[in-house]
Parts: C-alpha cells; sequence; structure tokens
C-alpha cells in the first residue's frame, strides 16, 4: 500500500489563487492561443501540490509533486539509502502586495518529518503535522515501517 502525504500547494496559496485567476481568463479566452497558454498555466499553477508517496511494503520513497492531482512527477528511492528520521518545526510566511502597495502575509506553523541523509542533512519532508506529538507519533510509525532510526538535530 502506497500512503501519499500532502504537504501543501507547490508554489504557494498565492500562487494558487493566481493560478485560478488565469485559468478563468484563459476560458474567456479559449479561441486564441494566447488564451489557451493561460489556460495551461492556471491549470498548473493551482493544482500542483507537493506530496511525498510512502511504500511501505517495498521500503521505498518518492517526493513528488503532482500535477493535475493525479499525474506525480518525481522518482522512486530506497529506504535503505537514507540514515534515518528527524522532525523540524517549520515556520513559513507568504506575502503579497496589492495594486495599493499594502502587503497581505499569510503564516504557517507546522512539523514536519524528514529524511536524513548519509551527512545528517535534511533532503525533503515526509509528512506534515499541526502538533508536536501528532509528529512525534507519525514518526515513530515512520520509523518502524520503513526500518530507520530516530535521529535529533540541533538540541530538540
Amino acid at each position: 500500500m502506497v500512503e501519499r502525504n500532502k504537504l501543501g500547494k507547490a508554489f504557494g496559496p498565492y500562487a494558487a489563487f493566481a493560478g485560478i485567476l488565469l485559468f478563468i481568463a484563459g476560458m474567456f479566452a479559449f479561441r486564441s492561443p494566447v488564451g489557451i497558454l493561460l489556460l495551461l498555466a492556471g491549470i498548473f499553477l493551482a493544482t500542483a501540490t507537493d506530496e511525498t508517496h510512502i511504500d511501505v511494503a517495498r521500503r521505498r520513497i518518492r517526493p513528488a509533486t503532482v500535477i493535475l492531482g493525479f499525474i506525480p512527477l518525481g522518482t522512486w528511492q530506497s529506504a535503505g539509502d537514507f540514515k534515518g528520521l528527524t522532525l523540524i518545526p517549520v515556520y513559513r510566511r507568504f506575502s503579497v502586495y496589492s495594486l495599493s502597495n499594502k502587503q497581505k502575509i499569510s503564516e504557517e506553523r507546522d512539523f514536519r518529518i524528514f529524511i536524513l541523509d548519509k551527512k545528517n542533512k535534511p533532503l525533503f519532508a515526509l509528512k506534515k503535522c499541526r502538533e508536536k506529538e501528532e509528529a512525534r507519533e507519525a514518526m515513530d510509525r515512520l520509523s518502524l515501517s520503513l526500518q530507520l532510526p530516530v535521529f535529533t538535530i540541533g538540541g530538540e
């Protein structure tokens, strides 16, 4: 069984909203080449998400950008190629300016389970959780199923 973990929009929430606007603009100008280009760009921006697919039975992992909700772009990697797992708090901030030069800021704080390479550097996120305890429990489950040890980085 393959577990799919959504990590968020590939280009952030504001680019996804811009993609919806481009899609709508492309619908109005569908008969011209520019309209078709707007339509395709809008679909791409609005539907692109970052995910991680975990195949527990085969012990492999695929970090992927998924387009249209069902086309994953990424390659499978064996879980044995990695050193272990770690938990890192992530603080993301998105900002956009309006035409009147006012800044709109969207903040997001969560805990992500990262996979470590052989040099103890986080490569990519496996799972996103809102609470720290929920993330620790998910990390323990992933550690058991993928047979990878858990490490702490920076004195957590």
